[in-house]
């Protein structure tokens, strides 16, 4: 039987979320009250993890209705796009529904590190290279994790020639290593003590002070940002010269294949479904006269892309500051919509002048406007369970539990892993006689047509996961 919304809170995902089962214990999210704040920050120099009051406010649940809404819109588009082609990820340049899904994972990864090292008494009594050790060694298990999911979903298993290197689960390691290592050993400057509330009114910060707090961080960040920039627009790509950003033309596929080779790449990228390639573009009908590159391996969690990711995660991980430096939940949203207008805004300037939209090269400006997405929307979710009422949070439990078990329901909905081993049970054809096709296919598609039936197929799937 599920716990209530509070009980539920005491057990998170520990990968996605970067907490522990001990951790959250200890941590118990964030306020939902401008009363309960107390923490102390480092003056300048100091470690990037300051010891901060140990006290244990409840948890913000917010944050787990906005993972587990990300979990379930990413099993709808995965399933669903291919019937509504629309909210799949776009064949190349422009945005969909599909496209925001990853940002949102990476941004969220940020918000609970930012908790993880910064509120945690037990994480608090270890040192840096005990923490380090932490991060590297779970980022490694997440990172083999999303080799074995890719390698277990599809037949034949395992088969070394053609074993994917990069994927979902490996960017996320990746962006989590890189920020878990910024928050471990960066230093913070400034001071701001808060006193209780009982005891002296709360004084929020201003945002520019926040923003002076982590001048390293934000280095760190835009390092990574302008090293992915120098690589996509200054190496010289055989037959395409510089700063192409076409799909058949760009130093990432370039470098990517370098590094991994094609056989190690993603075979069915989404240009496949591009004009030149499709007659039903946005859908996958191939053209008998497609040019040869539309059949060319491409790899969306590349690793020259990838480099790209650790700005989103750092602007999740700043948003996760403000919710241990600013007391007030007006303030705290006003924090995030700038953070939102700001990124927004400048992401459209660059779609338009030198960089457009584009989640397979996780372009700059797809970088920014997601983060503004992500960040509203999580000021959106903290409104309506934090702040209006319980009545929200209870209607959101189910939800709550999806993003408590982000990773369990990731590996068994998201990548079909549950699919897999129900499908090992089927009468002769393994294929077509198999219990997923025949519920399917044989019910749904037969009741509702082909389309409405696989959407049927994928609500009653999330449903099934929710319930």
């Amino acid at each position: 039987m599920r716990r209530s919304v509070n009980d539920a809170s005491n057990e998170a995902d520990p990968l996605l979320t970067t907490l522990t089962k001990g951790e959250l214990r200890s941590v118990k999210g964030e306020l939902r009250t401008p009363t309960g704040v107390g923490m102390g920050v480092p003056v300048a120099g100091a470690s990037s993890v300051p010891i901060e009051p140990e006290h244990r406010p409840a948890r913000v649940a917010s944050l787990d209705v906005f993972r587990g809404f990300t979990v379930c819109l990413m099993i709808f588009v995965d399933d669903a796009g291919g019937v509504l082609p629309r909210i799949d990820h776009s064949p190349w340049n422009d945005m969909t529904l599909a496209d925001v899904v990853m940002p949102f994972f990476l941004f969220i990864v940020g918000v609970a590190l930012a908790i993880t090292f910064h509120r945690n008494p037990k994480r608090l009594r270890l040192s840096q290279r005990e923490l380090t050790s932490k991060v590297i060694v779970r980022a490694l298990k997440l990172f083999f994790l999303g080799i074995a999911t890719q390698s277990a979903t599809k037949f034949p298993f395992f088969q070394l020639a053609t074993l994917r290197i990069a994927g979902i689960l490996q960017r996320i390691a990746f962006a989590y290593a890189v920020v878990g290592l910024m928050e471990i050993w960066l230093p913070v400057f400034g001071h701001f003590d808060r006193a209780p509330a009982h005891k002296q009114p709360a004084a929020d910060p201003p945002t520019t002070y926040l923003l002076r707090r982590f001048p390293l961080h934000w280095l760190c960040a835009f390092a990574f940002t302008a090293l992915y920039l120098l690589l996509m627009f200054g190496v010289d790509v055989p037959g395409c010269g510089r700063g192409n950003l076409d799909e058949q033309c760009n130093a990432a596929q370039y470098i990517d294949t370098k590094v991994f080779g094609r056989a190690h790449q993603y075979p069915y990228p989404t240009y496949q479904r591009s004009g030149a390639c499709s007659s039903c573009a946005p859908g996958y009908c191939p053209r008998p006269d497609a040019p040869a590159w539309c059949n060319v391996p491409f790899d969306p969690e590349g690793m020259v892309s990838t480099f790209g990711t650790v700005l989103t995660c750092w602007f999740g991980a700043f948003c996760g500051h403000v919710l241990l430096n600013v007391a007030s939940p007006a303030r705290r949203v006003a924090h995030w919509m700038a953070v939102a207008v700001a990124t927004t805004g400048l992401g459209v300037v660059v779609n338009f002048t030198f960089m457009p939209f584009n989640k397979n090269l996780w372009s700059l400006s797809y970088a920014l406007v997601t983060v503004g997405l992500a960040a509203a929307s999580l000021s959106a979710c903290y409104l309506a369970v934090d702040v209006v009422g319980k009545a929200f949070a209870v209607a959101a439990q189910p939800l709550i539990w999806v993003g408590m078990n982000t990773l369990f329901v990731y590996v068994m909905a998201a990548a079909d892993m549950f699919e897999v081993i129900v499908g090992w049970f089927y009468w002769r054809d393994p294929a077509t006689q198999n219990l997923i096709y025949l519920w399917q296919h044989g019910v749904l598609v037969h009741l509702f047509g082909a389309r409405t039936g696989i959407v049927v197929y994928t609500v009653l799937k999330i449903l099934f996961w929710i319930a």
